[in-house]
C-alpha cells in the first residue's frame, strides 16, 4: 500500500521510502521496515492465485477511478506480472 500511495515503481524505492517515513508509519503498527531481500523473497514464494485474487479485488473496488480502457473485460490472460529482480 505504501508503494502505491507514494507512486513507487521499485521495491528499493518502497523500502527506502518506508525507512524515511518509519516514524510516521508507527500509527499503522509498522515500527520496523523489512529488508528488501525479505520482501522480494516473500513475493517470490507467493502463489500466482494470490496475485490474481488481489488484482481482481483491487480492480473491482477501484474501477470507478480507472479509465474505461482498463476496466473493459478485465481478463487475467492479459495481465503479465514480472519481477525485475529475476531479470
Amino acid at each position: 500500500m505504501f508503494g502505491i500511495s507514494s507512486r513507487c515503481d521499485l521495491v528499493t524505492e518502497i523500502v527506502e521510502g518506508m525507512i524515511g517515513c518509519v516514524g510516521k508509519l508507527c500509527h499503522s503498527g509498522l515500527f520496523k521496515v523489512s529488508p528488501k531481500s525479505a520482501i522480494t523473497d516473500g513475493n517470490r514464494k507467493q502463489d500466482s492465485e494470490f496475485f490474481e485474487s488481489l488484482y481482481f479485488s483491487l480492480a473491482k473496488r477501484y474501477s470507478t477511478f480507472l479509465s474505461s480502457s482498463r476496466t473493459i473485460e478485465l481478463n487475467i490472460k492479459e495481465l503479465f506480472i514480472v519481477d525485475s529482480a529475476t531479470i
